[in-house]
């Protein structure tokens, strides 16, 4: 259904009509659907000549033909299946609300937009134009402060949504008392050099946070670096803790254990030209449990005029989407100098100004040395941690920095003794 076909039964509140009937582009209704427009030419007369602050649509209807009581049966039928039969069924009440705001929106925005054209050319007044920047500004401010929603007083529920016994927790112990379980709102970025472990950890959390989740909620994985075959397999390897030597010999107890495990909830989506509009309609569609960029510098969609403000522009956008959808896991580089070092910093991410590292509530760094010996050491380091935790947590290690052990074979971490 069209918005402004959609929306037309709550203008037949008069509070309603005056407040977003100007809003309605009459001409964009004419063109796209003509039996509309009459409707709408309707709906104005019915407000001028009738005294009423609500109508039904059995009013407006009835009104509505006794304006054209010379309609051919053909054009009757066809109104009354485009219209009329459409806009008696019950609509929801959430979508209406945001429509009506994204019309109001959208009159203001192209109201504004000529006004200013015309200054531009020196055909309008700037105050005038300062003046219905104002205006719209009530305007779209007075269609949302009642619907206001303040954080709760509650301590139990402040307890329970922050430092409770609730969120993912890790596949790692060390990291479960470092940083606690993952919940709604949490943003964090995992960096290292290439070849690293980035994927590995991403793999292992990822399928071990799947055995978690009690609904059918997804875990989405955009992928835009490593192939993305390549990279579910080791998401196997993880959720199975097996190489790909059994994998290959167990083919069908592989692919069965892997479901029960993780119920199939790792939807990995994989390309190299994924975009931030794109990430937002399938979260929007899905309503994830949890969000994986892999890697996050890499999305598209943003642009600045120095790479820095794109990076700022694209973490902030991500934090967003930990605060709208669900805990969200970034990946990025570690740059050239951080190549051998065993505890990195944040100054060693890639492209780090001042916006990745303000942008998150967590940050964790994994180093690798390149000694003899030390090929499957990791070095991981909490550069930053702004998580609550929970009851299993020690506030005195939030930012510590610890040794793991790699295991390339099964693509999984463990904890060093």
């Amino acid at each position: 259904m069209i918005p402004e076909l959609a929306i037309l039964p709550e203008l037949l509140d008069r509070n309603s009509y005056k407040q977003y009937r100007r809003s309605v582009n009459l001409a964009n209704v004419k063109n796209n659907m003509k039996n509309l427009y009459g409707v709408y030419l309707t709906l104005d007369k019915l407000m001028e000549t009738v005294d009423s602050e609500r109508f039904t649509v059995d009013d407006f209807e009835a009104y509505y033909w006794l304006q054209y009581p010379m309609v051919k049966k053909d054009e009757r039928e066809e109104i009354q299946e485009t219209v009329w039969t459409k806009i008696r069924i019950p609509p929801n009440e959430a979508v209406v609300e945001q429509l009506l705001r994204e019309i109001n929106t959208r009159a203001f925005a192209a109201d504004l937009a000529l006004r200013s054209f015309d200054v531009s050319i020196g055909k309008g007044s700037f105050v005038e134009l300062l003046a219905t920047m104002q205006r719209g500004s009530d305007v779209l401010l007075k269609t949302t402060d009642d619907k206001v929603e303040f954080v709760t007083d509650n301590l139990d529920d402040l307890l329970n949504r922050t430092v409770g016994d609730g969120g993912l927790s890790w596949p790692l112990k060390s990291l479960n008392v470092r940083l606690g379980p993952l919940r709604s709102g949490d943003m964090g970025v995992v960096f290292a050099r290439p070849e690293v472990g980035k994927t590995t950890f991403l793999a292992q959390t990822a399928a071990f946070m799947a055995t978690q989740i009690k609904d059918e909620a997804p875990i989405l994985w955009f992928n835009n670096e490593e192939r993305g075959e390549k990279v579910k397999l080791r998401i196997y390897q993880a959720a199975l803790g097996r190489d790909i030597s059994w994998i290959l010999a167990n083919k069908s107890e592989a692919a069965k254990n892997f479901i029960g495990s993780t119920g199939g909830r790792i939807k990995l989506i994989d390309s190299n030209l994924i975009t931030y509009d794109f990430v937002e309609r399938l979260c929007d569609k899905l309503r994830p449990a949890l969000i994986v960029f892999d890697k996050l510098d890499h999305i598209k969609g943003f642009a600045a005029e120095r790479k820095d403000l794109e990076l700022e522009t694209i973490y902030r956008w991500f934090r967003d989407l930990a605060k709208q959808f669900a805990p969200c896991i970034g990946v990025c580089h570690a740059d050239g100098s951080a190549e051998g070092t065993k505890w990195l910093t944040m100054e060693h991410m890639d492209n780090a100004k001042t916006a990745k590292q303000a942008t998150a509530d967590w940050i964790l760094g994994i180093g690798q040395t390149h000694d003899e010996g030390m090929e499957y050491a990791r070095y991981f380091h909490l550069c930053k941690n702004k998580l609550l935790g929970s009851s299993e947590t020690n506030p005195s290690l939030r930012h510590d920095r610890w040794a793991v052990i790699i295991k390339p074979d099964t693509a999984t971490y463990e904890d060093t003794k």
